[in-house]
């Protein structure tokens, strides 16, 4: 029966967890260029239509530092957008002051119980707490979850109820299936991953809502800098941790609600597992493949089997098959447990994968293409140098400009030609209103108007009247104001006149910009020229008023007009009656008049080339700073094509040069034995990438598509100001990614519908590629497969010796190991795919199963191995000594290891022996004293006194002693691993039953103090080593008590 789960929420906890729900994330990106999955199917029209996939997901990502969680985090993101969760599905559990909670531990009832001493917590933070991370310290991790597990908007338990209840919405379904991630190595996810586990199962008690763990171990020999000293101890810590809490061992603080401890029952009051399953895995496969974890190869190991296991398998019978094992219904999952009594020691419910790919490497692929497309839109943009052989040029085109820039018609149409400089036409839009005209002409009409006016008057008044008119039009009539002060009052303007005039000349420089014509070098050169062209108007306009002023002004040499106007007055003034009665005065008149339109029109000249030269220079300026604008624009483009030269800078800007360089290499050598196989020729890669960039037509779509987009994204005010303002590098990376990557699949498509017999390169069958090679060649194809095979191991190593060690408390070994083949159909090649399946059989003729892969490009090798206790990893075994060393050079490391006390009341990961089970044993037995469940008999037919075990039956009747040792001494240091069974069952069993009461655990403890006061007098030195061995086996007792009493 397949499940019909559609809810799946991941939990990733620490920097490790959110990195594996980073590379999921990332999965579902590739697979359907969307952040969530779809499912695709094509109508019988042909047209292929998306519709929602049944699979509904939700994110909570838990984290003491916020780097990974920073919105435009470069790790994030994918074409033209992002895939970092939303604030909902982020909890940053930082900024508790662990020094100020000590302080008033009354006060945080979830905390107190379990936090530890006080003291020991001062030398651990010293003064140095105010935000606290969690430092590699499991139980400070555990203190920055619980200041916020709770209810509280920005809790733990409410953003897990949020994501539930949204999924549940979503879907219209009510089981949920978690799946928590985390690295066991630090002090956030491996201090938080008991209680968050507990948390989740204390709100959805059901079995229906499966709870399934990941957990990478720490490995052996970590990278430098990694180790701050309890990196290995945690690991062991949290594994020792989890074994309790699965055999039902461990029931920890809520830390959510402090009502005590959490009981795993459901609704009805039975019993539930905390988790169905705990994956745990290293970096290294059992086959010694090792991946990179600084490469984060391990993080995207876990996020593809998450991507497979959750949405590949949906609704396939592999499904089915995953949910078995995971909930250990495939084998026996029962636990080892003490030899005749039912108390769980060593969980079986802990499971390990491995996982590996043969693919076409078609996101490589189509990154490598249009990032080739983003580079050539980007020289478009910069040099818009076409070559018919290359494709755009990195380089300038040679170009004309200075002919250009010299052309009237720009200057009329930027309104830098003379008469707007000279404001015989209005520049701005309010002057435009104005019917200004040519200042010649305008003072012909003057002073034609005021000759009839002054003709009007007495005749020997006309001369006085005609200067005088002229004179009050230029000093104070002239568009209101007169000449002077008109120029002077537009200096007010002129700013503004000047950014109008840019205005007009950006929006005309844009649109050649937006329409492909001149590229964003080009505009910079004209604009150098135009500069150039702005600086030689600036000495014409100066030139313009000395050449005008000395027409009107005597300087060196006498202004001929200004003679011509004073001998005018003298003839005016020798005018006799005579003279004047044959019309004299009118001839000096008109001739005056034409005089003064001359002179006057000299006059207004200076004042307006004055002008004009200084709103020049407000043009240069305005000019200069849009040409730094274009500079600073082609500078971008130039930085997305090159990136980031310097080194050393680990966040530095990645161009598209190297980025196209880092994809598709020709001349690698692939290595079956890596975890992801690459079946594709990079050369035919480059090949059909080259013909693309040389397609004019498709450069030209392409291109014009991602101008498009800039000038979408830039919105209602479209420029080059707003483009250096708006597109950074990494917007405008943003934008051509998306669009480039679009135009990629269309081209690519387009192509392959012109020319069929193309290579395909993206959507091919990985089946029918395998055909091409090996059809008619089957012993070339097992070969491959058998190579393939035979490094996909499971990460994680075995110790055949402890799956094989027998004794009291071994159990049989139950392991079971599956082998999953997910095989793409081909309907093209049936046959074919056949002899892959008998290829795979070949190569893993054990438990191998096979399954339809909606994927095509790849075909994904998964192996699972459950039913084992954490004892038969290698890797735990290392962990353990690292864990024990580490405890015994630095003692107070137990506090900082163990989430609650120091981890001696757990039951044991590994089989007692030897030493252990003589440190261990003594706590037991004087248990068993205290409880007389041991005592002292003499023996009748010998009168040999000796110790012996008191078992009792169901019923609470003793049974027949059972002889255990000739005294206490003897007991404790024979080792002998079945009586220290025995002990400790009786002893558990008594713990369970009549000595289950808090008071009836003090009379334990009151006989414990008894003993050890006997002790410290009959042995009055403290440094006996006998006396400290019973000090520490009485602690060690005092708390088994505490542990399990409350």
């Amino acid at each position: 029966m397949i499940p019909t789960n559609a809810n799946h929420l991941i939990v990733g906890l620490g920097g490790t967890g959110g990195k594996i729900i980073r590379a999921f994330r990332r999965s579902i990106y590739e697979e359907y260029r969307k952040k969530e999955p779809v499912v695709y199917r094509r109508e019988d029209s042909g047209k292929i239509v998306e519709s929602p996939h049944k699979i509904k997901l939700g994110y909570l990502y838990i984290d003491s530092d916020a780097s990974l969680m920073e919105p435009n985090h470069p790790s994030w993101k994918v074409p033209g957008d992002t895939l970092q969760l939303g604030k909902s599905s982020q909890l940053l559990i930082k900024g508790a002051n662990l020094t100020s909670v000590l302080e008033n531990l009354g006060a945080y009832p979830n905390i107190a119980p379990w936090i530890g001493d006080r003291a020991e917590w001062r030398d651990i933070l010293g003064s140095v707490v105010g935000e606290a991370l969690g430092g590699q310290k499991r139980r400070l991790g555990r203190f920055l979850f619980a200041c916020k597990a709770n209810d509280s908007t920005e809790g733990f338990v409410s953003k897990l109820k949020q994501q539930v209840d949204d999924l549940r919405q979503r879907s219209g379904e009510n089981t949920i299936t978690f799946h928590i991630c985390a690295g066991l190595a630090g002090g956030t996810g491996s201090g938080s991953i008991i209680d968050v586990v507990s948390q989740i199962r204390r709100l959805y008690p059901d079995d229906e809502h499966r709870v399934v763990l990941y957990c990478l171990l720490p490995e052996a020999q970590p990278p430098p800098g990694w180790d701050s000293g309890n990196y290995h101890a945690n690991g062991y810590g949290a594994m020792a941790e989890l074994n309790a809490l699965g055999v039902g061992a461990f029931h920890p603080h809520d830390v959510a609600e402090s009502t005590g401890r959490i009981t795993f029952r459901d609704a009805s009051g039975s019993p539930v597992s905390p988790f169905s399953g705990a994956y745990i895995f290293t970096n290294e496969n059992e086959n010694g493949r090792v991946l990179n974890l600084e490469n984060d190869e391990v993080s995207r190991m876990v996020g593809n089997f998450l991507f497979q296991k959750i949405v590949v398998s949906h609704s396939t019978p592999w499904s089915d098959a995953l949910r078995r094992v995971e909930n250990a219904e495939n084998g026996d999952g029962s636990p080892e447990s003490i030899p005749g009594v039912n108390v769980p020691q060593r969980s079986k419910r802990f499971l390990t994968f491995g996982i590996k790919r043969l693919i076409i490497p078609e996101e490589e692929i189509r990154e490598f293409i249009s990032f080739s497309f983003a580079r050539q839109a980007v020289l478009q943009l910069q040099f818009n140098n076409w070559s018919a052989t290359q494709g755009y040029l990195d380089m300038p085109l040679n170009e004309a400009f200075a002919q250009y820039v010299a052309d009237d018609r720009n200057h009329e149409r930027w309104r830098m030609s003379d008469p707007y400089l000279n404001l015989e036409r209005g520049i701005l839009p309010a002057e435009e209103l104005e019917k200004w005209g040519r200042v010649e002409d305008d003072w012909k009409s003057a002073v034609n108007g005021f000759l009839q006016v002054a003709m009007k008057s007495d005749d020997s008044q006309w001369m006085s009247k005609l200067a005088q008119l002229v004179e009050n039009h230029f000093v104070s009539n002239w568009r209101g104001k007169g000449v002077v002060d008109f120029f002077r009052m537009k200096e007010g303007d002129m700013k503004d006149q000047a950014r109008e005039i840019r205005k007009l000349l950006e929006n005309d420089l844009w649109s050649q910009w937006v329409n492909g014509a001149w590229s964003m070098f080009d505009i910079s050169r004209l604009l150098g020229e135009l500069r150039h062209f702005l600086e030689e108007k600036l000495s014409i306009c100066e030139r313009n008023v000395s050449n005008f002023r000395a027409r009107v002004e005597d300087g060196k040499s006498k202004s001929e007009i200004s003679a011509k106007i004073r001998e005018n007055n003298i003839t005016w003034a020798k005018i006799g009656p005579l003279s004047a009665a044959f019309g004299k005065r009118k001839n000096i008149i008109q001739a005056q008049a034409e005089c003064f339109k001359e002179f006057y029109a000299a006059r207004h000249r200076i004042e307006s080339w004055t002008a004009a030269g200084k709103l020049v220079q407000h043009v240069l300026s305005e000019v200069g700073d849009l040409m730094d604008t274009v500079q600073s624009n082609t500078s971008t483009l130039a930085e997305l094509v090159k990136g980031d030269t310097s080194t050393g800078n680990e966040n530095r800007f990645v161009g598209l040069v190297e980025r196209i360089e880092a994809r598709c290499q020709e001349g690698n050598v692939q290595d079956l034995k890596d975890q992801i196989v690459k079946l594709y020729d990079p050369a035919a890669v480059r090949s059909f990438a080259a013909r693309l960039l040389r397609d004019e037509e498709i450069q030209h779509t392409q291109t014009k598509s991602v101008r498009e987009a800039i000038v979408a994204a830039l919105g209602e005010r479209a420029d080059f100001g707003t483009f250096r303002q708006k597109m950074v590098r990494g917007r405008l990376m943003d934008v051509l990614e998306k669009i480039c990557d679009e135009q990629t699949e269309k081209a690519h498509n387009n192509l392959l519908a012109a020319e069929p017999n193309l290579h395909r390169l993206m959507g091919a069958n990985i089946v029918n590629i395998l055909a091409h090679t090996y059809s008619g060649n089957p012993l070339q194809l097992k070969d491959f497969i058998r190579d393939l095979v035979g490094s996909a191991g499971n990460y994680l190593r075995f110790d055949p010796m402890e799956e094989k060690r027998t004794g009291p408390g071994a159990g049989p070994v139950t392991t079971a190991s599956s082998f999953a083949v997910l095989l793409p159909d081909a309907a093209d090649h049936p046959d074919f795919r056949n002899e892959l399946e008998e290829a795979f059989r070949a190569a893993y003729p054990q438990n191998i199963s096979f399954y339809s892969n909606p994927k095509t490009t790849e075909i994904t090798m998964v192996g699972i191995r459950n039913l084992f206790p954490l004892r038969y990893a290698k890797q735990v075994a290392l962990l353990r000594d690292k864990h024990r060393d580490r405890i015994a050079r630095f003692p107070r490391a137990r506090l900082e290891v163990h989430c609650e006390g120091d981890g001696d009341a757990w039951p044991p990961v590994f089989l007692p022996e030897g030493a252990a089970v003589r440190k261990g044993m003594q706590a037991w037995v004087l248990l068993g004293h205290a409880m007389e469940g041991i005592r002292e008999f003499e023996d009748p037919e010998t009168g040999n006194k000796g110790l012996y075990l008191v078992p009792k039956d169901s019923r609470g009747r003793e049974q027949r002693p059972v002889f255990l040792a000739k005294n206490e001494e003897e007991l404790v240091q024979s080792g002998d691993p079945s009586i220290a069974f025995q002990v400790e069952s009786l002893v558990r069993a008594g713990l369970g039953s009549d000595y289950l009461h808090r008071a009836k655990r003090e009379e334990l403890l009151m006989k414990l103090d008894q003993g050890l006061t006997s002790v410290q007098k009959s042995i009055t030195n403290p440094l006996d080593k006998r006396r400290a061995a019973y000090e520490e086996a009485v602690s060690t007792a005092e708390a088994i008590l505490k542990q399990g009493g409350e």
